[in-house]
């Protein structure tokens, strides 16, 4: 019997790849870096949060591609908002002002969670600007 060849390695970009540290601190920071991005909801800079971890754990290879991919959501998220707003003109905007709102709340919630089981977790519709 031949063995079966294994499984290819999940495609680049969305979606979520294993998690390449063990360290408890690792995950732990990776997961605030998304979690603290929910204090924009309160009217604080969220953003500041996954870059302070950056700037403080950025040589932890697991930590800075999280804080990275968490800052690179909340630029997006600001553009959208961006557009969101100038489409008001048209009011379609109220429309998609809601949905990159739900987005905003929604996503850093599943990125937690799926880094807190031990998953890199990329968001869907982000502009990687930051590498």
């Amino acid at each position: 019997m031949s063995q079966m060849p294994p499984p290819p390695p999940p495609p680049e970009g969305f979606g979520s790849m294993p998690y390449e540290s063990t360290d408890p601190q690792d995950r732990t920071l990776a997961t605030v870096a998304h979690v603290g991005t929910l204090a924009n909801l309160l009217g604080l800079w969220g953003w500041a949060v996954p870059l302070v971890i950056l700037l403080i754990k950025g040589d932890r290879p697991a930590v800075r591609k999280a804080a990275v991919e968490s800052l690179n959501f909340q630029i997006s998220m600001l553009a959208y908002a961006i557009g969101s707003l100038l489409l008001m003109l048209v009011l379609v905007g109220f429309l998609t002002i809601c949905v990159v709102g739900l987005f905003m709340l929604v996503m850093p919630i599943v990125a937690a969670v799926k880094t807190s089981e031990g998953v890199d977790y990329r968001y869907p519709l982000t502009f990687r600007l930051i590498k």
